[in-house]
């Protein structure tokens, strides 16, 4: 059976879908089979993430019945992960849950992941995401706001049977945690209440990868070498997620 994993943050502009972006090739690179689903209903941008126009059919089709899974599937790396959309223009009074229950369960027999793109906040959407998932990644950045969002987003998933919950810090400074600019990675595991599962650098290719919608976990494929450091990162949060243990980055 596969597991479920959603990815989510207590507020926006932390890089939630660039991290369910790159962790779903990484994952799908490393042999496993992958689907990724939007579930960001109304706001949705994974698809530009992944580089993907022109798709006919979104999440919210599926589980109303009008297509199957197979109709809505967009094939990425070499047929090696599945990509869902989201509806640009449906919220979750759109979506059957019942039968978005049905299509996971589904998956899960096809799939050895199936990662969901929720949308930042515990509103209606990261509870469906919350209610559906084996594992929680929250991704924050190391700032006071953002650590009390993550703890409130930890309560508010404390309802589910959610096996394991995990953190990952993104736009990490060094330098501005040493200067204590920003909070460090204890603060924020103290903080949140849950254990680190990677951490990533401040990194200006980021912006230049999705100015381009490119991922920065493919420029080794493309080059022949890991050309950023956030790359790395994201690699190794990919192993420790297929469960590989390796160190949390390079550049710690």
């Amino acid at each position: 059976m596969g597991c479920i994993i959603a990815v989510a943050s207590g507020k926006g502009g932390v890089g939630k879908t660039t991290v369910s972006a790159n962790l779903a090739y990484a994952i799908s690179d490393k042999g496993f089979s992958v689907a990724v689903i939007d579930m960001d209903l109304g706001l949705s941008s994974l698809d530009l993430a992944l580089d993907v126009s022109g798709a006919v059919y979104d999440i919210t089709d599926v589980s109303n019945g009008t297509c199957t899974a197979d109709d809505a599937f967009i094939r990425l790396n070499d047929g090696k992960l599945f990509f869902i959309p989201a509806s640009a223009f449906s919220g979750y009074e759109s979506l059957n849950r019942d039968s978005f229950t049905d299509t996971l369960r589904l998956l899960r027999q096809r799939f050895d992941y199936i990662i969901l793109d929720a949308p930042a906040g515990i509103g209606t959407g990261f509870h469906v995401c919350a209610a559906a998932c084996d594992r929680l990644y929250l991704v924050a950045t190391p700032d006071a706001c953002t650590a009390r969002d993550c703890e409130r987003t930890v309560l508010a998933a404390a309802q589910y049977e959610i096996d394991e919950i995990r953190l990952i810090l993104n736009r990490i400074d060094v330098k501005n945690m040493k200067k204590s600019i920003s909070l460090n990675i204890d603060q924020m595991i103290d903080t949140s209440g849950i254990w680190l599962l990677g951490a990533i650098p401040e990194d200006k290719r980021i912006a230049l990868n999705a100015s381009r919608s490119t991922l920065c976990v493919n420029d080794k494929r493309r080059s022949g070498k890991m050309l950023s450091k956030a790359g790395a990162a994201l690699e190794r949060i990919a192993l420790r997620a297929t469960g590989k243990r390796v160190p949390l980055s390079k550049f710690w």
